[in-house]
């Protein structure tokens, strides 16, 4: 396919502190400019606006609970390509909120090259499919170990002393409201005994 295809994406970028949201965009168009077979005829980059009082996903929200104040841009750029396959590349290494092709309005395409798109589709899924897998099965396992930690730490805590809610809240170092549905289930356990708000460990 000797036709170049004219095409415009929209890329977005959240994040925090805003110098760093302002350098992923300008990376952005560095690292699309390096794509073979691509290039740029127009980039535009919006003004970085913080979110804090804007309405958020339910994954961005919790994170700038979390983690504070983010910011977002975008840039809008308008790219020539020599084919499908580069399309496709810039579609797996920015992963644009849109993307619209503006000419030509019909397009050959070779049953190889579909079949090479979507073989590439598939290992880009493939690959995080087994990324999410590891990261939830390391994650489970440091949720396991943090759960064992901080029993053992309770359990040493009222041995010393025996101790209501507050106290132990404020020598294991963990906030009351978190601490105690800990402590409920440490009782159904049967790791420990609550008598008249007080806690003991189990002999």
């Amino acid at each position: 396919m000797g036709e170049k295809i004219l095409c415009r994406a929209i890329v977005e970028i959240v994040g925090k502190p805003k110098e760093y949201v302002k350098k992923a965009v300008e990376t952005v168009i560095e690292k699309a400019a390096e794509i073979k077979g691509l290039k740029i005829q127009k980039k535009e980059i919006a003004e970085i606006k913080s979110l804090k009082d804007e309405k958020l996903s339910k994954t961005e929200d919790k994170i700038q609970k979390k983690a504070g104040e983010l910011f977002s841009t975008f840039t809008e750029i308008e790219f020539y390509a020599d084919s499908i396959d580069v399309i496709a590349s810039f579609c797996y290494d920015f992963l644009p909120s849109s993307l619209e092709i503006i000419e030509p309005e019909q397009i050959t395409i070779d049953l190889q090259d579909v079949s090479r798109i979507f073989n590439d589709l598939l290992s880009k899924l493939q690959s995080a499919d087994i990324a999410v897998k590891t990261f939830n099965m390391e994650n489970n396992i440091l949720k396991t170990n943090a759960a064992l930690l901080l029993r053992n730490m309770i359990i040493v805590s009222l041995k010393s002393k025996l101790k209501n809610l507050e106290e132990l809240s404020k020598a294991i170092g963990i906030p009351k409201d978190q601490l105690e549905p800990f402590l409920k289930k440490l009782i159904e356990e049967n790791f420990l005994i609550k008598e008249e708000e007080i806690y003991k460990a189990k002999s």
